[in-house]
């Protein structure tokens, strides 16, 4: 299979690394298992093959051009580092974006597969072919892709969204279960499975229980005012009245600048930080779900599971399960009151 992955400016480090070194493990385990060639012939392509800088100001060259890359079957499209709101805007206006998004556009009507990560899924929408589909991409960046692509229903809580000709994965390390998905769709779960253990990489089922659910792209100077005084006083915090008066603003103000930045009321804003800070808690100690739910001011364990099943979907026990895989015990640090 010819595979092409999409190199631009700005392109996150391990979005490139970690795809060439899946794919590259893949072709080895294919040949000492199943002998052979490479299933695979990889190649990192730019604009006329010049060299791209990446977001950590390294620089790569020796790359092939588009119309070298005519015939790939496949294309993957890692994302651009981007914080917030205003940086994706501003990539989205940017050059580089419509080169990148022609690119793919007449790759799919060649035929080729389109996949890709974080803001790599904005280029791949902007060809259309994502219209009428569900599809994913960093959690964070939600908002301007919703604004630039209406057509597509977003489900920023899924880490990897896979169809005929397209898959969209979630933010940069779920680049990692964009290409395992490759993987196993064209080599069988088997070789999935080697590369897996070989590489010690963890799939990711979803992104929900990793959404820091504040919403970090916020750009507004009160907002971040309000989310220092929420973190800190959480606890006591009685509504948002209260967090109005205490950053300096009305609550009329705090709501609309809330609703313009995230998308959500103020009351849904201190809910969800305190599911969020609920949800570290069970990750990281063995307090109790009644203590916990009290010193997030969520009151009682049963509201406690209700928020974290509408915000997280997931459960208590899930989570501090998952957090028990991940650590490799099941053991965890008791908070001192």
């Amino acid at each position: 299979m010819l595979i092409t992955i999409a190199a631009s400016e700005g392109l996150t480090d391990s979005g490139l690394s970690i795809a060439l070194d899946v794919l590259r493990a893949a072709n080895a385990i294919y040949q000492r298992t199943q002998g052979g060639s490479a299933p695979f012939r990889v190649s990192v392509a730019s604009r006329d093959g010049r060299p791209v800088t990446l977001a950590s100001g390294l620089q790569i060259a020796g790359l092939r051009s588009d119309r070298q890359c005519a015939r790939s079957e496949l294309w993957l499209v890692p994302g651009a580092w981007a914080e917030t709101n205003s940086e994706v805007e501003r990539w989205l206006a940017g050059r580089e974006f419509g080169r990148l998004a022609h690119t793919l556009e007449r790759a799919a009507g060649r035929g080729a597969k389109l996949y890709g990560s974080c803001t790599g899924v904005y280029a791949i929408a902007a060809t259309g072919i994502l219209d009428g589909l569900e599809a994913t991409t960093s959690w964070w960046l939600t908002k301007p892709f919703l604004r630039a692509f209406p057509k597509v229903k977003l489900d920023p809580r899924q880490a990897l969204i896979a169809h005929r000709r397209v898959a969209t994965a979630g933010a940069v390390f779920a680049q990692a279960d964009l290409a395992l998905h490759l993987v196993r769709t064209a080599l069988g779960p088997n070789i999935g499975s080697l590369v897996t253990r070989y590489l010690l990489l963890d799939e990711h089922p979803a992104q929900a229980s990793y959404m820091a659910l504040t919403q970090i792209q916020a750009d507004d100077p009160l907002l971040r005012r309000a989310e220092v005084h929420l973190r800190r006083h959480l606890p006591r915090l009685r509504g948002v009245p209260e967090l109005a008066k205490a950053i300096g603003a009305s609550p009329r103000t705090l709501a609309r600048r809330t609703e313009a930045a995230l998308g959500l009321s103020p009351g849904r804003w201190l809910r969800r930080l305190r599911v969020e800070e609920a949800a570290r808690q069970l990750q990281t100690t063995t307090t109790s779900i009644a203590d916990i739910a009290e010193d997030v001011g969520l009151g009682s364990a049963a509201t406690l599971r209700r928020e974290l099943r509408r915000e997280l979907g997931r459960s208590p026990r899930e989570l501090r399960l998952a957090s028990s895989r991940g650590s490799g015990s099941g053991s965890g640090r008791r908070r001192s009151h």
